[in-house]
């Protein structure tokens, strides 16, 4: 049986928010849990492929870090379980208030900011890694320039679709030829009246004014 420590780090795998999670404890014990950090990442790495093998459960942390400084580990998925980081003092003991103050004073500070971007942003073992995923899962303009080629090409044709509609019913459209003109009703000084000879018929057109 396990004890009383043993089971608080595991309490996540023993009363697990949903079934996946047992069935993930169940594969870890029947791969055999490795002894040390060390360990894991070394059988990690012996995997054949990104699909199939081992992966090791730890510390969000301990796996970011592991990441930063190597480039043939990746950490995969989001965080779960969170459960934050304490100091433990006997109860009624005078350190509490003194470790309160004291952590109070490094975010003040802004020592601990400084301290992460040390170690963090400005680690000299920080490695520079491709990023795989995101060179194939992205958009470039190399995968979306048929798109544009095929709208170029659409605006071509419609342009040239309305130049040879325009054309044809602009040479379709007969000529009008207008006659002489002759005065019908000069009685009228402010309505004249005129009337249109032309090819088709006799027309009376009339003065707006």
């Amino acid at each position: 049986s396990l004890t009383e420590l043993e089971r608080s780090k595991l309490a996540v795998w023993d009363y697990p928010v949903s079934d996946k999670y047992t069935k993930i404890w169940q594969s870890m014990q029947e791969a055999e849990l490795p002894l040390t950090d060390e360990e894991a990442y070394a059988r990690v790495r012996a995997s054949p492929s990104s699909s199939e093998g081992f992966a090791f459960l730890g510390d969000a942390t301990d796996i970011r870090y592991q990441t930063l400084i190597n480039c043939d580990l990746q950490m995969v998925g989001e965080e779960f379980s969170r459960k934050p980081y304490a100091l433990a003092v006997q109860q009624g003991s005078p350190l509490k208030d003194q470790l309160n103050d004291a952590i109070l004073k490094l975010l003040n500070q802004r020592k601990l900011e400084n301290l992460k971007e040390k170690w963090w942003n400005q680690n000299p073992l920080k490695k520079t890694c491709d990023d795989a995923e995101g060179e194939s899962g992205g958009i470039s303009i190399h995968n979306i320039g048929g798109v544009f080629i095929v709208v170029f090409v659409g605006i071509g044709l419609a342009i040239i679709t309305l130049a040879v509609e325009y054309w044809y019913y602009k040479s379709k459209r007969p000529g009008s030829q207008v006659g002489s003109i002759t005065k019908v009703n000069p009685k009228f000084d402010d309505k004249l009246e005129y009337m249109r000879r032309d090819d088709k018929g006799v027309a009376v057109v009339a003065n707006p004014w």
